[in-house]
């Protein structure tokens, strides 16, 4: 804790706005904060403890896209981007870790196999690199770190098997990334993964089991 924390003021300014069609929706949101001794934290020279204290002005400025494409009766498009501006500064330097561009991308198509309605996803998550300051509590020296860019994908099959019974499958980090430090800012996985598992609809299968009861009598 640190009892010498003063309570940050903040203005916020925003606006956004909409566009739909039948097939395509689009959405826009721009803001800018402005924050008066911010309350954040900071990490020491050996980067394994941190500190809450107060900032210098601190600012806070982006904007989010959305768009949400229907290509066909079966396949839709949706993606995401934002981009942040988080300034806060130690001796004019700015600590901030927030990466400042994040873009989203998911497709999905549904089809049938086999008579079985079945939906196939791919996504993907990329991450853009920063760099960031830490300073030295009693020092006051400063060290610059870069944290790379990465993405991580996944893939994932999801089908009813029968009426009461669902499988999804998949692989989560398709392309294997792993970063070189695992910490706060990198991914945390350690590698590609394959997963499969399966859902049950009680409910629905003892609905059937009870019709199928009656039909006998």
């Amino acid at each position: 804790g640190n009892n010498n924390l003063t309570p940050e003021k903040s203005h916020n300014f925003s606006a956004s706005g909409e566009y739909i069609t039948r097939s395509l929706n689009v959405s826009l949101n721009v803001y800018h904060n402005i924050i008066t001794d911010k309350i954040s934290t900071v990490w020491n020279n050996t980067q394994d403890t941190v500190f809450y204290r107060n900032f210098e002005r601190a600012t806070v400025s982006g904007a989010d896209v959305n768009i949400r494409y229907i290509i066909d009766d079966k396949t839709s498009l949706k993606a995401n981007y934002s981009f942040v501006k988080d300034w806060q500064t130690i001796n004019g330097l700015n600590t901030s870790s927030v990466r400042p561009h994040i873009l989203l991308l998911k497709i999905d198509r549904d089809f049938r196999l086999f008579k079985k309605d079945i939906n196939v996803s791919l996504g993907g998550r990329i991450y853009s690199a920063v760099d960031t300051y830490s300073v030295h509590q009693e020092t006051g020296a400063a060290q610059i770190s870069t944290y790379p860019a990465y993405s991580m994908w996944n893939i994932g099959i999801y089908g009813r098997v029968f009426e009461f019974m669902s499988i999804k499958t998949g692989i989560d980090n398709l392309f294997n990334y792993k970063p070189e430090i695992i910490n706060f800012n990198s991914g945390i996985s350690k590698g590609i993964t394959f997963y499969i598992s399966a859902g049950f609809n009680i409910e629905c299968h003892q609905k059937r089991h009870n019709h199928s009861y009656k039909h006998k009598m």
